[in-house]
């Protein structure tokens, strides 16, 4: 049995922990307040004691890192590598989840005294615990990790990124698509206030004031930004821009791509099972739900959401292309 570091809980200045096997935990869909209900047991340790009892420096294997904006496919990316041997999935592991909400309050939300960075050094010691067998734990992070991204990769030098995105047109389409979608696009909006107040042509948006699909067009060039900057800088050789159609079109060669980037290939098992590989046309986020990926499916899905509210994401790309007009050509990720 695993005990895997759930979240955090203010309120008692603890560290939530649920037990569950390894297998488990391999094959949660998503690892929050449900992943509980995998195992028979949680419990809470005291933050300072925590501190105390970390050691230094995370395990001896790489930790790397899935970073997306929302509804682009990184779930279908995750569940290929989660049919990979000695390659331990973690993901939306909610400790970082936490540690993005406290950065985004600011550090006098932060439990203790501890900072940020101890907080995000703390979380990924505990999230790469696993068993000496595993050539690498990969973490699928939501998209409000994406701005702690120059610290991920400082966490030490074999940590790599990889970075998914859809094109602005299709981000907009499966955002727009349910009230439920577009409910989450004002939340998300609200938590991002601080970030887009850092991108020169987001800075001086009002939320309240704009459109469903202008909000959505902002989250994805706030997010398309995050990632030309980081391809932009020093570490740019451990960031690997994976767009979510050529995934869903061409999932073999995709997805080698992203196995070779991590460096797994060097595993015998890894490069078996890669010649076994099967594309999987599905992903679930909830057990009973199957959503084709494949690329058929997936343009018929698209094209149905086109026809209804295809006049909203025209005005939505026009708007996101005036925006950010000077830098888009730049964009890692197509607008069409």
């Amino acid at each position: 049995m695993l005990d895997f570091p759930l979240r955090i809980d203010s309120q008692r200045h603890a560290v939530v922990f649920v037990q569950m096997s390894r297998e488990t935990l391999r094959r949660s869909s998503f690892l929050d307040q449900r992943a509980i209900l995998s195992g028979p047991v949680t419990r809470f340790v005291d933050l300072d004691e925590m501190f105390e009892r970390l050691p230094s420096r995370p395990a001896d294997r790489p930790t790397h890192f899935i970073l997306h904006g929302a509804f682009c496919g990184s779930t279908l990316l995750a569940r290929h590598f989660e049919e990979l041997p000695r390659c331990l999935i973690l993901k939306e592991p909610q400790l970082l989840v936490q540690i993005a909400r406290l950065g985004n309050a600011g550090a006098s939300a932060i439990p203790g005294t501890r900072s940020l960075a101890d907080w995000l050094n703390a979380a990924l010691i505990l999230l790469s615990r696993t068993d000496a067998c595993d050539s690498a734990v990969v973490i699928k992070a939501p998209d409000q990790i994406n701005w702690l991204a120059d610290r991920l990769l400082d966490w030490d030098r074999t940590t790599k990124i990889i970075f998914i995105s859809a094109p602005l047109r299709v981000f907009l389409l499966s955002a727009l698509k349910s009230r439920e979608r577009r409910d989450w696009l004002h939340n998300r909006a609200r938590g991002l206030r601080a970030q887009l107040a850092q991108v020169p042509f987001t800075e001086e948006l009002v939320a309240e004031a704009l459109t469903d699909g202008e909000l959505g067009a902002a989250i994805w060039l706030l997010n398309s930004f995050l990632c030309s900057k980081l391809l932009a800088g020093p570490a740019s050789e451990r960031i690997l821009a994976v767009g979510s159609e050529a995934l869903i079109g061409r999932p073999r060669e995709t997805f080698h791509e992203a196995v070779e980037f991590l460096g797994l290939t060097r595993d015998e098992e890894i490069r078996r099972a890669l010649g076994a590989f099967r594309p999987i046309n599905y992903y679930a986020k909830e057990p009973d739900a199957r959503v084709h990926f494949d690329a058929t499916t997936r343009g018929a899905a698209l094209a149905e959401i086109e026809q209804q509210f295809g006049r909203e994401v025209d005005a939505a790309v026009a708007w996101g292309t005036r925006m950010g007009a000077g830098w888009l050509p730049r964009s890692p990720f197509p607008v069409e």
